[in-house]
């Protein structure tokens, strides 16, 4: 879990153009609370709505390197709103 947290920090980091000591592991750590969530709450699946294009992205990407995949879906906040309208 640690290990996706890193992953998705290092991932922002690039989408930002920032250094990764400079910028704050906020977002980077959904990635360990979506982890977190499914396997103390038992949930089949868990979703997180982020508001962030690079979180998002960043979030996606590490997620879809792990078993974790088919159980997280990772979505912008204004395109569920689309969806929904």
């Amino acid at each position: 879990m640690s290990e996706m947290v890193d992953e998705a920090h290092g991932e922002l980091a690039k989408l930002e153009q920032e250094r990764e000591d400079e910028l704050p592991k906020t977002d980077a750590k959904f990635a360990g609370n979506l982890v977190q969530i499914r396997v103390s709450e038992g949930h089949n699946s868990v979703g997180l709505i982020i508001d962030d294009r690079n979180a998002e992205r960043a979030l996606s990407q590490v997620v879809s390197e792990t078993e974790y995949e088919q159980f997280f879906r990772i979505l912008r906040g204004p395109e569920v709103l689309e969806e929904i309208q």
